[in-house]
This record gives structure tokens, sequence and C-alpha cells, in this order.
């Protein structure tokens, strides 16, 4: 009976894999809020990547008063890393990736597993809502309640924006990730990952409800207007469009669009910052677009907003990003 017991408990298990990195501030809300679900058959993580201030102290305490929680220290390697150190001790059915400065409401992952278990999912979704630091929630972003099976798994991801790339919404069979570890080293990891794993999900399941809590910190490498970091997602788009060469080739136009859309945002983000030497960054959006607004030009799927933006884009780049920033400042 125990065995069986721990057999249950064992298939039943969620491991929350948690990447922490300078987050000093925001850890405790963080992992308090993973602590303190209704679903207590859990294992968290706690990688602490070289964190230069007291994150692995703060750590270390909570695995001295928690026996659910594991830690982690290693070097700096970056967010793919440290998730990969998780991954790799993981003892779970279902993997959960929480970021340490986000924080989740406490029936996330009773009802997520729930879910999974009732429908034997490769994956659960949840709703998102977008916070600043001051607590304040500002969007709602979720996708109605779903499930999607075999082809039409692909199909949703590539046509109809039902399985956004964002990995910490998410509840993952372990099975399903298997060996998979994501690309270390660049950011867009998300998509990297998204697309590795794609072919091999059976059953994919969105809930409407919003669990998570993603902050939208005014630091983070995102939010900033340009970095070189941020030419990462060139990276990662054509990384994505070699793999669905690979097992999906009839959605490559819709890589190409997505590839297209980001130059857009990415030339954007070029025109409004301070960065030295614009021409050089520039020069390397301008290839991205050209490689691709040809395909995205013979596309019937396309936004309308999306098409009218590229197409003035086209005629000339910097009245479109001009466009696009009175639009934006207009909405606010």
């Amino acid at each position: 009976a125990g065995y069986l017991s721990e057999v249950a408990e064992l298939l039943s298990r969620v491991s929350v894999v948690v990447p922490v990195y300078n987050v000093e501030k925001y850890l405790k809300r963080c992992v308090d809020s993973i602590l303190t679900q209704t679903y207590q058959n859990m294992e968290v993580i706690l990688v602490d990547d070289g964190s230069p201030d007291n994150c692995g102290a703060i750590c270390d305490k909570y695995k001295e008063t928690d026996n659910r929680v594991v830690v982690i220290h290693k070097k700096n390697g970056g967010l793919s890393s440290a998730r990969n150190a998780g991954l790799d001790i993981a003892t779970g059915l279902y993997i959960s990736f929480i970021d340490s400065d986000d924080y989740i409401s406490d029936k996330m992952f009773e009802a997520m597993l729930g879910k999974a278990l009732d429908m034997d999912a490769d994956i659960v979704q949840c709703g998102v809502f977008r916070v600043d630091e001051y607590g304040n929630l500002y969007k709602k972003s979720c996708v109605k309640e779903c499930c999607l099976r075999n082809e039409s798994v692909i199909e949703s991801f590539f046509t109809a924006s039902q399985i956004p790339v964002m990995l910490c919404n998410k509840l993952f069979k372990k099975q399903l990730i298997s060996s998979t570890r994501m690309v270390e080293g660049k950011n867009n990891e998300d998509n990297m990952f998204m697309i590795d794993i794609l072919c091999k999900i059976k059953c994919f399941v969105s809930i409407e409800d919003a669990f998570y809590y993603y902050l939208n910190r005014s630091d983070s490498i995102m939010n900033k207007t340009f970095s070189e970091k941020k030419l990462d997602s060139i990276f990662a788009y054509n990384y994505v469009l070699n793999r669905t060469n690979e097992f999906a080739p009839s959605f490559v136009p819709y890589v190409n669009y997505w590839r297209c859309m980001n130059s857009f945002y990415l030339y954007y983000d070029i025109w409004k910052s301070n960065v030295i030497d614009k021409n050089k960054y520039y020069q390397i959006v301008e290839k991205e677009f050209q490689d691709t607004y040809p395909y995205v030009r013979k596309l019937k799927y396309i936004k309308y907003k999306d098409r009218i933006r590229l197409m003035i884009f086209n005629i000339s780049r910097i009245n479109a990003v001009k466009l696009y920033h009175s639009c934006l400042k207009n909405r606010l």
C-alpha cells in the first residue's frame, strides 16, 4: 500500500521550475504564491543562476522550511540555462515554468492539473493578467476554452493564435518534453522551445480563466526601446523557420509573416532609441524584411492592420514607424 501511494503521488506531482536572478525584490511573492496553492503535491525547483543579490540565501531559507523546495546554485548562464538545469532534475508528471518576478493564483495548479488529467492533455494553458510594478492590473490576455487534437494543434499554432508561445502560463506533460531542452544564450527561447515540441503534441487544452500574473518591469530587456539582444528575435524566427520546414512546410508562409512583422517592430525600436550607429542595425533588419515581404504579400490570411502597416513600411520605412508611433500615443 505504501509503494502504491508513492507511485500515485509521483504520477500526480507537478514540478515547478523557477529561474532566479537578481529578483530579491519580487522573489518572496513569487515563491509564496506557489507554495500556498490549493494543490500541494509538487516540488519547487529554485534555480539560483549566479544571482548577485541575496536571492541565493532566500532560496536556501525556503529549502530549510519546506521539504517540497529543491535549490540549485549554479554559475550564471541565462534564463534558458537555468530552466534546463531545473528540467534535468524534475521528477513530476507535469512541468511548470514560473518566472521569479511573476506570481500565480492559488487555484492555478488545481484547475490546470485537473484538466490535464481528465483529458490526458500534453499541455494546458490558462489566461494571463499583466500587472505593473505597483500591482495594478492593466491587461488580460486569454484564449477561449478549447481542446485541440493532433493535426489541429499544428494548424491552430500557425493560423489561429490559439497557442501563444509564452511558456509560463502552461502546464507541460513531462513525457512531451522528454530530452528537449531550451536553446541557451539567446532571448526568445519560448518561440524555439514551442516549435521543438509542437509536432509531438497530441492534445492541447486552453482554459479561459487567468491564473498567471505577469509583471511588466521597466528594466526588463524586452521593454527597453532597443538593445542588441533584441536581434536574438531574428535568430529565433529563423530557427522556427528551419524547424517548420522539417515537419510542416506548408506553414512556412506564416513563419515568414511573423519574421516580417518582427522586422517592422525591430525597425521601430531602433528608430525611437538613442542607440549609436543606427544604420548598422537598420541594415540587419532591412535584410530580414526584404527576405520575407515578397512571401507575405501572397499570403491570404494576414491581419488587415498588419497588411496595411507592411504596405506603408515597404514604401517608406520612416513614415510607417512614425505613423505607428502616433497610433500608439493616441491609444495611450
